[in-house]
């Protein structure tokens, strides 16, 4: 019996029996099934809470809850036809629309906060703060200062000629040898 070294193991991964595809999309369909269901609860569960959140966030900021009204109220008079869908999902995504007003208040909230401490502390930095009177005078060590007409002398001559004075080019042909600005 021959076997070829690109056989595969019927244990590996790919190349497995028919029951374990079937066990692994089995598990797949169960998994998918229990998260439906626990999401079905947790909207189920927030439904009956909405109402408890939404009169929360009418408490906390009810200027949250008027301007996304008045924002449905605005995008109808744009386009009706997005306005009426807003609406619609508005009335049938209660449970997350009460919940996002929620968090939407309590940052609101934070922020506002947040706010007031900042302006606490900008207070309190600009009240006066105690400090001494120092009435004497300290004595300041003298400085020398230059004046300008005290220059250091330069030198009369000019380097920057001296260097193309001593260039020469050598001819290769020839082997004469030239100054190059002569």
């Amino acid at each position: 019996m021959s076997t070829s070294r690109f056989q595969q193991n019927p244990n590996a991964a790919g190349g497995g029996n028919t029951v374990n595809r079937v066990l692994s999309l089995v598990f797949i369909v169960a998994m998918i099934y229990m998260l439906i269901k626990i999401f079905g609860f947790v909207t189920k569960l927030l439904w009956y809470v909405a109402p408890i959140i939404l009169i929360a966030t009418l408490i906390m900021d009810y200027k949250v809850v008027l301007s996304y009204g008045k924002s449905l109220v605005n995008l109808t008079k744009k386009n009706t036809a997005f306005g009426a869908i807003a609406i619609i999902l508005s009335l049938l995504g209660l449970p997350f629309v009460s919940l996002f007003l929620f968090s939407k208040a309590m940052t609101n909230r934070k922020i506002g906060k947040m706010q007031e401490q900042f302006q606490q502390d900008r207070t309190r930095e600009s009240s006066f703060t105690e400090y001494e009177d120092v009435s004497e005078k300290t004595e300041v060590p003298e400085v020398k200062v230059l004046d300008l007409e005290e220059k250091v002398p330069q030198k009369e001559t000019n380097n920057y000629e001296d260097l193309f004075t001593d260039i020469e080019i050598e001819d290769e042909g020839n082997g004469s040898s030239e100054n190059l600005w002569d």
